[in-house]
C-alpha cells in the first residue's frame, strides 16, 4: 500500500496517474515527489479555495462594513407667480438628496460594540438638493460634503455618537413627512424650518456634536445632543464666536401611534440674513435661538396614515443691539394611503405671521401644499410625481427648502415634476 504524506495537510495517497506521470511539487518539505490523479488535483484546489474563502469571510465578519446609498434624480418645471416680472416656466434636472455611505460595527464583547458611519452627499445634477450637507447650501451637496458621519459605542445602556449628526430636532422633520429623505421641492420644511423664509439651521445636521440615545423601554426613548464651540458654523449662515447648542428629544410609540417632542437652544449665534432683515448690526454676537417641536403620526392600518407637526421658534437679539426679537409658530398636517404598489400623499403646512417684540408684521405669513403620487417598481426603486406650491402674503418671501428658485417678496413658487429614486 502506498505511503501517506504525514506532513502535507492533504494526506492523499501517492499514486501514478493512469494516463501518464505528472510531477506535482506541492510540498515545501523534503520527501519524495507526489503523483495525483486529475480528480485529486481538482479536490486539492477546491479545498485550498475553500480555506482562502474562509479566511476572507472571517476578515469581513470582523469589520462588518456595509455600503449603502441613494440615487435620486428628477425632472421638474418651476415658476414663480404673483410678482411684477413673473418668471416663466423653467425646466431643470435636480438631484434629490443622493448620497453614498459606509457603516459598520465591531463586537467588543460583554454586549458592547463599536460603531462607525461615513456618509457623503452626491450631486447627480446641476441643481443639487440642499438637504445633502450641513449648511443648507447648494455646494454642500457636492461629493465629499459630510452628511451623518460619526464614531460611537452601543450596548444595553443605549448609544453614544460623536461627529456630524442629525439631532433630535431634525429627526422629527425627517420622520414625520411623506417626502422620501425629506428631499426635493415637495418637502414642506420651508414653513417650519425657517423664520420668515430664512433658514435658522434647526433642520440641518449639527457638526462638532456628541449625542446619547437611550434604549427603547415600553415604547419610550430619549436622546440628548450637545455641540461644542470652536468657531463652528452654528447657524449655517455665519460663523459664531463661541456658539453652543443643546438638543433634547423624547419619543413614544404604541400600536399605530407615534409621538415626538424636541427642543433646541443655540447660544451666541448670529443668523446674518435674519439679522439683516430685522435691521440688526452683524458684528455683535450674543444672540440666542430657542425652538420647540411636537410631531405625531397615526397608522390606521390597511395603508392609511395621518401626520401632524407643530413648531415654534424664537430668535432673541443680543443685549448690545437695541432691535426687536422675533418669533413665529408653524404647523403641518398630512395624510397618505398605500394600495398595492401605489401611494398617494398630501401635506399642508403654514407659517404664521412674524411676531416682533415691538409688534406683529402684517402679511408675513405663508402656506405650502404638496400632492404626490409614488409607484414602487420594486422594494428599492420608486417613481415619484408631485405638485407643490407656496402661497406668500405680500410681506413674505418663503421659498422651497430644497432647490430654491430666484424670486421676490410676495412671489409664489410652484413646481410640478417627477423623479426616480433607487436605494441600495
Amino acid at each position: 500500500m502506498p505511503e501517506r504524506c504525514i506532513i502535507c495537510p492533504l494526506a492523499v495517497h501517492h499514486r501514478l496517474a493512469a494516463w501518464g506521470r505528472q510531477w506535482l511539487n506541492t510540498c515545501n518539505h523534503l520527501h519524495h515527489p507526489r503523483f495525483f490523479t486529475q480528480g485529486e488535483k481538482y479536490m486539492q484546489k477546491k479545498l485550498i479555495a475553500l480555506a482562502i474563502a474562509g479566511l476572507s469571510s472571517a476578515a469581513f465578519a470582523q469589520s462588518n462594513v456595509v455600503v449603502y446609498g441613494v440615487a435620486d434624480v428628477g425632472v421638474e418645471s418651476v415658476t414663480i407667480g404673483n410678482q411684477p416680472n413673473e418668471m416663466g416656466n423653467k425646466t431643470r434636472v435636480v438631484s434629490n438628496s443622493s448620497y453614498l455611505g459606509f457603516k459598520g460595527e465591531e463586537d467588543l464583547g460583554n454586549g458592547l460594540k463599536a460603531l462607525f458611519q461615513l456618509e457623503t452627499a452626491l450631486s447627480l445634477g446641476t441643481n443639487a438638493d440642499t438637504n445633502g450637507g450641513t449648511n443648507g447650501t447648494t455646494a454642500a451637496a457636492q461629493w465629499g460634503a459630510t452628511r451623518d458621519s460619526f464614531v460611537g459605542l452601543g450596548g444595553g445602556f443605549g448609544t453614544i455618537k460623536l461627529g456630524t449628526l442629525t439631532g433630535p430636532y431634525r429627526v422629527l422633520s425627517t420622520t414625520y413627512t411623506y417626502a422620501p429623505g425629506s428631499s426635493g421641492v415637495a418637502y414642506t420644511g420651508a414653513m417650519f424650518g425657517t423664520i420668515g423664509g430664512i433658514k435658522t439651521g434647526t433642520d440641518d445636521r449639527t457638526s462638532n456634536a456628541i449625542a446619547y440615545t437611550s434604549p427603547t423601554v415600553n415604547g419610550f426613548n430619549a436622546s440628548l445632543l450637545y455641540a461644542a464651540a470652536g468657531n463652528r458654523n452654528v447657524d449655517n449662515q455665519a460663523v459664531s464666536v463661541n456658539g453652543k447648542e443643546w438638543q433634547i428629544g423624547l419619543n413614544y410609540a404604541i400600536g399605530g401611534l407615534s409621538l415626538g417632542y424636541a427642543h433646541v437652544t443655540r447660544t451666541d449665534v448670529q443668523v446674518s440674513a435674519l439679522a439683516a432683515g430685522l435691521g440688526v448690526v452683524a458684528t455683535p454676537y450674543g444672540d440666542e435661538l430657542k425652538a420647540n417641536r411636537i410631531a405625531a403620526k397615526y397608522d390606521f392600518g390597511q395603508g392609511t396614515s395621518v401626520i401632524a407637526l407643530w413648531d415654534k421658534q424664537k430668535y432673541e437679539n443680543g443685549k448690545a443691539v437695541a432691535t426687536p426679537s422675533v418669533e413665529r409658530s408653524a404647523w403641518m398636517i398630512g395624510a397618505g394611503h398605500q394600495f398595492g404598489r401605489n401611494q398617494v400623499t398630501f401635506e399642508y403646512a403654514r407659517s404664521n405671521k412674524l411676531e416682533l417684540s415691538t409688534g406683529d408684521v402684517a402679511n408675513s405669513d405663508a402656506k405650502q401644499y404638496t400632492l404626490a403620487y409614488n409607484y414602487d417598481l420594486s422594494k428599492r426603486t420608486k417613481v415619484r410625481t408631485y405638485f407643490t406650491k407656496i402661497d406668500n402674503q405680500s410681506a413674505a418671501a418663503f421659498n422651497f427648502y430644497n432647490n430654491p428658485v430666484v424670486g421676490s417678496t410676495g412671489g409664489d413658487p410652484r413646481s410640478i415634476g417627477a423623479s426616480l429614486r433607487h436605494s441600495f
